[in-house]
């Protein structure tokens, strides 16, 4: 398989990244809010009360870059860091109000450019590569854990 050919599925995935993040940024730019920032706010709309740290290792971002995010977020009156009720050491994270609002709007959104990018593929063509595309990630996945447990051996 050649990966640095122009139709690898490397560089199409790479290819297909970055397509879609402009595709979301055309639609969400009047919102102010980056790329990274909605896929954070996306992932609380499913984990809201999560900690940063549980955040970053979920979404494989670094502590910093998630850190500076959220702040960003919490200035902007998306997010609140809450004391976690189990560790007073640990904060957790929560929408608030204005998030919550957006999510009607930022799911249409995601939707449409869903659409508009799927619009050619047959409804099984599109199940099929959803599904090797799981299985792509579970693999990736399963790889960095791997790596991550041979590393902390020693």
């Amino acid at each position: 398989m050649d990966i640095l050919s122009e139709r690898s599925i490397a560089f199409l995935l790479f290819e297909a990244n970055q397509l879609l993040e402009s595709s979301f940024m055309r639609r969400f730019g009047e919102e102010k809010l980056s790329f990274l920032q909605i896929r954070i706010i996306g992932r609380l709309y499913i984990y809201e009360g999560c900690s940063q740290r549980d955040l970053g290792k979920a979404m494989n971002l670094d502590a910093m870059v998630v850190s500076r995010q959220v702040d960003r977020l919490v200035e902007l009156d998306l997010l609140e860091r809450r004391m976690s009720e189990t560790d007073r050491r640990a904060r957790r994270l929560y929408l608030t109000n204005r998030a919550i609002a957006l999510r009607d709007d930022l799911y249409k959104k995601s939707m449409d450019v869903m659409e508009m990018a799927l619009k050619s593929a047959a409804e099984d063509d599109i199940q099929r590569f959803k599904a090797v595309l799981v299985s792509f990630v579970d693999n990736l996945k399963q790889d960095q854990f791997d790596r991550e447990t041979e590393r902390d051996r020693f």
